[in-house]
C-alpha cells in the first residue's frame, strides 16, 4: 500500500491529470460539491481521490480470499479440528460474499451508494476484529459470515463510483492504477499470512484489516459524495431468496467435492437442487422486466456483446487464478518442504510482475485496444500453463519464478482491461448491475477453480498411489518418495486442466471490445453526458 500511495502521488503531480474533466467536457465551478471544491483547493482531482480511498477497501475485501489459506494448519492445531471443518472459514466467506452481492445494488439505489459503501465498511471492519478475538471455531465461522456480507459490496460499488466519475478517455490509466492493488491483494495473501502467522499468530490475518478499515471509513465518509436514492424502489425479495439459494447450494457443493467426491449422491443433489433454483430465477426474474417490474439483477445485460464475453472470459480467467493459487502453495510446502514464510516470498514474484503490467496494461489498451491487450495476456497464459505442465520435485527455483512472473504479466495484462470492456456499452443507470454481475462472476468462478483443482489433486493422486503400490487401499506405510512422486503427478494432471481453461479464455477474448479508449469516449451517447451533468447536480448535502 505504501507503494501504491507514492505511485497515486506521482501521477496526481502530473499537469495533463489535472484538467478536471468528466465525459470529455470541462466542468464548471457552479457543478462542484463541497468535497470537490475543497480538493481543487488543494490541487488533487476530485476523480484521484475517489480512487484512492475506494481501494482501500476493495484491497481489503480481495486480500481476505487468499490470506486464511496459509494459516490452516495453524486454525487446525488452534481449534483442534480437522481438515474438513477448517475449510468452512473460507467457503462461508467466499459462499455469503456471493449470495450478498445479489442486494447490494438495490441497496445502493434505494439508500443511497454512499451510506451502503460506508456501512459495508463498517461491517467488514468490525467482523475482522471480532474473528480475531473468537475463542472458539464456530464464532469464528460466524464472523467470517458476517466479514462476507460487509464485503460483498466493497468491489461492484468501488467500480461504480470510479466508472461514474472517471471521463472514458482516461479509464485506461485508472483501470491500470486501481488494478494494482486488486491483483495484489489476493496474490500477496500467502505471502502475508505467512509473516504473520509466523511471527505473531493467527489473529493477525484479521487483525491486519482494522486499521485499514478505520482509514478507508475516515476517507469515504469526507470525500465520497452521495446521489440521491431512489426511495420508490421495492426489493425482490422472491428473486433474493431463489439466487441466494441456487448460488448457495452450487457454491457448497463446489466447497465440498474435494472431501465428498463428484460422484457423491450428496453433491448431485446439491448441484441439481441448485440449478433448479437458479433456472427459476432466470425465468422469474426476466417476466418481471418484461412486465416493467424493478427486478433483483437485469439479466437483459448479457444480451450486450462485449458485456458477455468480457464475463465469460472473467470468469474462466479467475477460474486459472485461483486454481494455481491453490497448487502453488501445495507444491512449495509439501512437494519441496518450503517453510510458509519461505513460500510466500516465491509467490511474491507474481503479484510484484501483475502490478507492473496492470498499470501499463492502461496505457496498452489506450494505444491497441482491449482485445489486443487481452489476447497478448491470454498468449503468455496458455504459455505458462503449458510449461507448468511438467513442473517436478527437482524444478529449478529460477525455472518456477519464471513462470510465476510470466503468469503475473498476464493477469495483469487481462483482468482490469476485462472490467472496462465489459461496461464499454452499458448505460450509466445500469453500471452498478454490470459491476455486480462482475463481481458475482468472479467469486462463482474462483470457488469453482478451487473446488476442481482440488477435487482433480485428491482423487490423481489416490489413483497414482494405487497403480504404483498395487494395493486396493492406501496404507500408510508408503514411502516419501512414493507420496512426493503421486503428489507431483497431480499437479502436472491439475495444470492441464488449467491449460485448457486458459485456452478456452482465449477463445471468448476473441469476442471482447475492439476499440480503444479513446475511440470510446468519442463515441459516448448524449444520453450518457446528460446522466454525467445529472449525478452531479443531484448530490445530497
Amino acid at each position: 500500500m505504501i507503494l501504491y500511495t507514492t505511485l497515486m502521488i506521482h501521477v496526481l503531480k502530473s499537469e495533463e491529470l489535472r484538467q478536471d474533466t468528466f465525459y470529455g467536457c470541462r466542468r464548471q465551478r457552479r457543478h462542484l460539491t463541497v468535497q470537490e471544491r475543497l480538493a481543487e483547493r488543494k490541487g488533487i482531482p476530485y476523480r484521484w481521490q475517489v480512487l484512492m480511498a475506494v481501494t482501500i477497501g476493495t484491497f481489503m475485501s480481495l486480500l481476505d480470499q487468499t490470506v486464511v489459506n496459509i494459516a490452516i494448519p495453524r486454525l487446525q492445531s488452534a481449534f483442534g479440528v480437522d481438515i474438513q471443518s477448517v475449510q468452512l472459514v473460507i467457503t462461508t466467506y467466499l459462499l455469503t460474499a456471493g449470495i450478498a452481492i445479489a442486494a447490494v445494488v438495490f441497496c445502493a439505489d434505494r439508500f443511497g451508494i454512499k451510506r451502503v459503501y460506508i456501512l459495508s465498511l463498517v461491517l467488514f471492519t468490525l467482523s475482522s476484529a471480532l474473528c480475531g478475538l473468537s475463542w472458539n471455531f464456530p464464532l469464528l465461522v460466524c464472523f467470517r459470515i458476517v466479514q462476507g456480507i460487509g464485503a460483498a459490496a466493497l468491489f461492484p460499488l468501488a467500480t461504480t463510483f470510479l466508472l461514474r466519475e472517471f471521463p472514458a478517455k482516461e479509464r485506461g490509466l485508472m483501470m491500470g492504477i486501481f488494478g494494482i492493488p486488486v491483483l495484489l491483494a489476493p496474490a500477496l495473501g500467502p505471502t502475508l499470512g505467512g509473516y504473520l502467522v509466523t511471527y505473531a499468530d493467527w489473529p493477525a490475518i484479521f487483525y491486519i484489516n482494522v486499521p485499514l478499515g478505520i482509514l478507508a471509513i475516515i476517507l469515504c465518509s469526507k470525500i465520497l459524495r452521495e446521489v440521491k436514492p431512489e426511495s420508490h424502489l421495492r426489493f425482490d425479495l422472491v428473486g433474493f431468496i431463489l439466487i441466494a439459494v441456487g448460488i448457495g447450494l452450487v457454491l457448497y457443493a463446489l466447497a465440498e467435492t474435494s472431501t465428498a467426491g463428484w460422484g457423491s449422491p450428496r453433491i448431485l443433489t446439491l448441484l441439481l437442487g441448485g440449478g433448479i433454483a437458479l433456472i427459476i430465477f432466470s425465468v422469474f426474474e426476466v417476466r418481471r422486466e418484461r412486465r416493467g417490474v424493478l427486478p433483483l439483477l437485469y439479466l437483459s445485460l448479457f444480451r450486450n456483446g462485449p458485456f458477455l464475453f468480457s464475463i465469460l472470459t472473467t470468469m474462466l480467467l479467475f477460474f486459472r487464478f485461483m486454481g494455481s493459487n491453490l497448487l502453488f502453495p501445495l507444491y512449495l510446502q509439501q512437494i519441496r518442504g518450503e517453510t510458509a514464510l519461505q513460500a510466500g516470498l516465491i509467490l511474491i514474484a507474481q503479484p510484484i510482475a501483475s502490478a507492473v503490467t496492470s498499470l501499463l496494461g492502461g496505457k496498452f489498451v489506450d494505444l491497441l485496444g482491449v482485445k489486443l491487450v487481452v489476447i497478448a495476456g491470454l498468449i503468455l497464459l496458455i504459455i505458462a500453463s503449458w510449461q507448468l505442465t511438467f513442473i517436478s520435485t527437482t524444478a529449478a527455483l529460477w525455472w518456477l519464478l519464471l513462470w510465476l512472473i510470466v503468469q503475473g504479466l498476464s493477469f495483469g495484462l487481462c483482468v482490469q482491461p476485462l472490467v472496462i470492456s465489459a461496461n464499454s456499452e452499458i448505460v450509466p443507470q445500469r453500471i452498478a448491475q454490470a459491476n455486480a454481475f462482475i463481481t458475482l462472476a468472479r467469486s462463482v468462478s474462483a470457488s469453482l477453480g478451487v473446488a476442481i483443482v482440488a477435487s482433480v489433486l485428491q482423487m490423481q493422486s489416490q489413483l497414482y498411489l494405487k497403480q504404483a503400490t498395487g494395493l486396493a487401499n492406501v496404507t500408510k506405510t508408503l514411502s516419501t518418495h512414493l507420496l512426493q512422486r503421486s503428489a507431483i503427478l497431480a499437479q502436472q494432471d491439475a495444470f492441464w486442466v488449467l491449460l485448457i481453461i486458459s485456452i478456452l479464455a482465449l477463445l471468448t477474448a476473441c469476442f471482447v471490445q475492439r476499440g480503444t479508449f479513446k475511440n470510446t469516449v468519442q463515441s459516448l451517447s448524449a444520453g450518457e453526458q446528460e446522466e454525467g451533468e445529472a449525478v452531479r447536480n443531484v448530490v445530497e448535502k
